[in-house]
């Protein structure tokens, strides 16, 4: 709630406009990576609608003629809880949500998603003021693009993000006479 994020990302579209670098659009990559970056670590909380869940450390790199030359970013610290669990009022992490949101028909089949209400790990504030899921998901979208992430590799990704949002509605039941330690 200090605006960590938000100070973040005006540092680094601040960065990408004055520095003039040798290598293509690597401001464009760096703001890329910071798009992904929220949309699998920061989620709506009580206090704000998009707080980071995660700690990350941005080193930016500078070549001879101070441009921009490329970045490292290390992360730490991710609420992996969240995944199973939220407080009344918040949400999961934003992509579970852009996913529901953007994905085609088509791709929703593919993937067994419907509607976020569907899934237990979704429960509480399906809908935020202030974030437009859809839009976030084709955000995204361009930002893999950018930094030339393989479609089957974000397609992966993906299933791997339906797949947990799926075995969230599973249910376990107890079989009557078997031996409930197995």
């Amino acid at each position: 709630g200090a605006g960590k994020t938000e100070c973040t990302k005006q540092c680094l579209a601040f960065i990408a406009e004055v520095a003039c670098s040798n290598e293509s659009n690597i401001e464009q990559k760096i703001l890329s990576a910071n798009c992904i970056l929220e949309a699998f670590g920061n989620a709506k909380t009580i206090r704000n609608n998009n707080s980071s869940r995660f700690g990350k450390y941005v080193e930016i790199f500078f070549d001879h003629s101070h441009g921009v030359c490329g970045a490292q970013t290390l992360n730490y610290l991710l609420e992996k809880s969240r995944v199973c669990f939220q407080t009344d009022g918040e949400r999961n992490f934003h992509i579970f949500y852009q996913m529901c949101a953007g994905c085609t028909e088509v791709e929703k089949k593919l993937l067994n998603l419907g509607d976020a209400s569907a899934f237990s790990y979704l429960h509480g504030n399906i809908n935020c003021e202030d974030i437009n899921d859809v839009d976030a998901y084709e955000a995204t979208l361009r930002a893999f693009d950018r930094l030339k992430v393989d479609r089957s590799e974000i397609w992966n990704m993906l299933l791997i993000l339906a797949g947990v949002l799926n075995l969230g509605n599973c249910e376990l039941k107890e079989n009557a006479g078997e031996d409930p330690s197995c």
